[in-house]
């Protein structure tokens, strides 16, 4: 079973053309665009690629953006830098039912994930889609 990180080395080092194909439902499945980004954008020298295309890519199919990344992303092996210890936290299950419904299809696992990946910006434009009230944001900016 290939996890994130194996799409992310295939992305970035093996660049291999029908990898896409290789790739059974679950698998398919674990290949989440957002993540990838998200993830790919910890080390420096992808961040200002990833940002510069993140708005297109995010339309596109999986297999058109594994396509365009295997050949967009300069080959090399990259380290990415994130934190792994948010696990302690609280999160209101409120507000991970707002992610599962704003990012359509994900688990519960996965809205938690995504919640530590957001930035405060990311969270406020959830918070203010579902029209939550300002008084209830400071919980959840603050993670």
């Amino acid at each position: 079973m290939k996890t994130i990180f194996d799409h992310i080395k295939a992305i970035t080092l093996y660049k291999e053309p029908y990898y896409f194909s290789t790739l059974d439902e679950k698998e398919i499945n674990n290949f989440n665009i957002f993540l990838l980004n998200r993830y790919m954008s910890f080390n420096n020298r992808l961040t200002i690629l990833i940002n510069n295309v993140a708005n297109y890519t995010m339309r596109m199919s999986k297999e058109e953006y594994y396509k365009f990344m295997i050949n967009y992303i300069p080959k090399g092996s990259y380290w990415l830098k994130f934190n792994k210890d948010k696990k302690d936290i609280e999160v209101p299950l409120w507000f991970l039912k707002l992610v599962e419904e704003y990012f359509i299809f994900i688990s519960a696992n996965d809205a938690r994930e995504y919640t530590f990946l957001m930035d405060r910006e990311q969270r406020k434009k959830i918070l203010k889609a579902f029209g939550i009230k300002k008084d209830a944001w400071d919980a959840i900016l603050n993670l």
